[in-house]
């Protein structure tokens, strides 16, 4: 019995040993897929990011809320007018919902943080610019403007969105 535990402490030590020489290889095996990983991963990003801006220069796009105050007014007043090559991009309580990739969509999106939703963004190779409508919004809210003043406005903004990109 005695012989037995002898053998089994020996293999375990011998185990390990093996261990201990083996962890630097695999180590090293590991750092050098990682490092792969990552490179793949980042040409498979470029591709898309280079699609996209292929796909997507100049294109416009409409960006609104969930919020109860504006939810009825964009869905009667302001998504019907909308051409058809204008895209939507919906904000439910933090969910974007969109076709678009959202890690490419929020790297054009936070150039134009500082506006007010709702608003217009216009895709212009690696840039974007925006205009609000907020305030439009506030004045129909208001009774400061009609609907069709205020329909009038947003044309008038996604003209000036127009002369921005030029």
């Amino acid at each position: 019995m005695k012989n037995l535990f002898e053998n089994s402490s020996c293999i375990i030590m011998f185990l390990i040993a093996i261990a201990i020489c083996c962890y630097p290889i695999i180590f090293v095996y590991l750092i050098i897929f990682v490092i792969a990983w990552f490179y793949i991963k980042g040409k498979v990003y470029m591709h898309k990011l280079e699609k996209f801006k292929k796909e997507n220069n100049g294109k416009v796009y409409y960006i609104y809320s969930s919020k109860k105050r504006w939810k009825q007014i964009n869905l009667k007043f302001v998504l019907p007018i909308l051409e058809n090559g204008i895209g939507k991009i919906y904000n439910y309580k933090g969910n974007i919902e969109t076709v678009l990739p959202l890690n490419i969509f929020l790297s054009y999106y936070l150039q134009i943080d500082n506006l007010k939703y709702p608003l217009f963004m216009k895709i212009i190779n690696d840039k974007a610019i925006g205009v609000s409508i907020y305030n439009d919004l506030v004045e129909l809210h208001n009774n400061t403007i009609d609907v069709i003043q205020f329909q009038n406005q947003v044309k008038q903004k996604l003209s000036e969105l127009e002369k921005q990109s030029q």
